[in-house]
């Protein structure tokens, strides 16, 4: 179980507190959204030449990365081939959930809603491995989905 992290208005997360206590996350969002609001380290082609902080978590191992390279975004313009790095790299930062077997399926839509202001969808398929039903329980509980799929909204500014 996790501290409960929440979308905030405006977008970003922030720990989720009711009436004074950090709230408990029993299911998937708040591994989802640490996962995606997390910078991943960039590549050395990633960066131009008046930039030299890669970020990222300094024990990555290679092919083995943790966090999203959706940071990268933030120096770009906002184009098609944008949306569709985004829907990538947010897939690729929550792509440990199949290979842990928590998931079956992830999938990241990603619209612009007005300049500066990226959308995405997430979705996540549930795979049926009974080791994950109490992750899945505790995820559906706040969701209230029909058990199969869990799908929550990110806005970057």
């Amino acid at each position: 179980m996790d501290f409960k992290l929440a979308s905030v208005p405006g977008g970003g997360v922030d720990l989720a507190v009711v009436a004074g206590d950090l709230q408990m996350d029993p299911g998937l969002a708040t591994s989802a959204l640490a996962s995606l609001w997390t910078d991943a380290r960039a590549d050395a082609d990633d960066l131009g030449d008046l930039e030299d902080d890669p970020r990222g978590y300094w024990a990555d191992r290679e092919g083995d990365r943790w966090g999203s390279r959706l940071w990268l975004l933030d120096r770009g313009k906002a184009t098609t081939g944008s949306l569709r790095e985004a829907e990538e790299s947010a897939e690729a930062s929550l792509s440990w959930m199949k290979r842990n077997g928590v998931a079956r399926r992830v999938r990241a839509v990603a619209t612009f809603l007005k300049p500066g202001w990226l959308h995405l969808e997430i979705r996540i398929d549930r795979d049926r491995r009974p080791r994950w039903d109490s992750v899945w329980a505790g995820t559906l509980e706040d969701y209230g989905v029909d058990g199969e799929r869990v799908s929550f909204r990110l806005l970057f500014t």
